[in-house]
């Protein structure tokens, strides 16, 4: 009887070391599973750290310009007086009338100029195959080409086509 006793206490005790062999598996397993989450997470933090760029506050500026229009702003700007100069700003004659409006403005006594860049789509509809030389409102605002007006209290007061005669008058 002793005999029978002692083997189901050892029967009985290899059960508990087989329960906690379980146990303590399971737990092994759940530190694994956590500490691979953990690396793959510290990977993560570490590749976005380096990637975000850190700007300092100089690095921040707005430039708000107010040469560049659309056209259908063409008669409704602040000065009394003051030039509009429609051309294609993609075209090889661009350069040309960026750096005539340039010495213009360098000028004394010389008035705004504002340009209108006619390969804008919301430029394009204003563009025609004839133009109106006697426009003095945006709706009857049309223009074939570069051109150059200039607004004297909301109207129309002078009216230039091509570059040869927008020169004559920003010269």
């Amino acid at each position: 009887m002793a005999r029978k006793k002692i083997k189901k206490k050892q029967i009985k005790q290899a059960k508990d070391f087989n329960s906690l062999e379980q146990f303590d598996g399971a737990f092994k397993l759940l530190g694994l599973v956590l500490g691979v989450f953990l690396i793959f997470y510290l990977i993560a933090v570490f590749i976005n750290n380096n990637r975000v760029p850190k700007f300092e506050e100089e690095d921040y500026f707005t430039v708000i310009q107010y040469k560049e229009i659309l056209a259908g702003e063409t008669f409704n700007q602040k000065p009394q007086k003051y030039y509009v100069v429609f051309f294609d700003f993609d075209n090889h004659d661009s350069i040309l009338y960026h750096y005539m409006i340039e010495q213009y403005n360098q000028k004394e006594n010389s008035i705004p100029i504002y340009k209108v860049d006619l390969n804008k789509g919301f430029n394009s509809s204003y563009l025609t195959e004839e133009s109106n030389k006697k426009v003095n409102n945006i709706l009857n605002l049309k223009i074939n080409g570069s051109t150059l007006i200039k607004i004297d209290n909301g109207k129309n007061s002078l009216y230039k086509e091509g570059m040869e005669e927008i020169k004559d008058v920003l010269n």
